[in-house]
């Protein structure tokens, strides 16, 4: 009660935070990544995602970050009538990352973007792409998270929803530096960095 500290994680708790606490809003990133490739005309856009760590975690009582990129990527295109259009395609720890891209992408209704959860996985997705000789962004954009060094490094440079790590870090310094400590929620906003992989 008496010690004042900072705990980096996610927060996937049921029910109300009972702490302070500065949140990352996944939810924005995933619809922001969402709505850019749908205002660049993507129609067919597929979501990669991995399974949490946990797997028997309940979506409706747990908050766990990749529910809310779910979340995030479904409210855009609910919004934009094309549900239909879109797909959630869930990697789990066994598959073979590339012989799972690849098949994904040898589709004969191949999607027109793709938003990966993790920058890895969306710079094997490039990276699988050029190989098919399929071209990037005219044919296929693709879209990262966390704004890792991995997107400078990708054949084709990165788009990719910067969660804000330095703002998110100064914002917990400030609760524990408040003295009485209040209570307070903090939402740190996605920022989308965009680079060659989308239009």
């Amino acid at each position: 009660r008496n010690l004042k500290s900072v705990m980096i994680d996610y927060y996937d708790r049921p029910g109300k935070n009972p702490f302070n606490a500065v949140l990352i809003d996944f939810e924005q990133g995933a619809y922001s990544a969402t709505k850019h490739l749908l205002d660049y005309n993507r129609r067919k856009i597929v979501l990669i995602r991995h399974q949490p760590g946990i797997p028997s975690y309940d979506r409706n009582n747990y908050p766990h970050p990749i529910y809310q990129v779910e979340d995030g990527y479904q409210q855009a295109m609910r919004e934009s009538g094309l549900e239909a259009e879109g797909e959630i395609l869930i990697s789990t720890r066994n598959d073979d990352l590339e012989l799972f891209i690849s098949e994904i992408l040898t589709r004969e209704n191949r999607p027109d973007g793709i938003i990966c959860n993790a920058d890895n996985v969306a710079v094997k997705v490039v990276r699988i792409s050029l190989s098919l000789g399929i071209r990037i962004p005219d044919e296929l954009a693709v879209v990262g998270m966390y704004n890792t060094p991995w997107c400078e490094e990708s054949p084709v440079t990165l788009t990719s929803v910067s969660f804000e790590g330095e703002q998110l870090a100064r914002e917990a310094v400030n609760l524990l530096e408040k003295d009485p400590p209040e209570k307070k929620i903090i939402k740190i906003q996605p920022k989308l960095i965009i680079r060659d992989s989308t239009p």
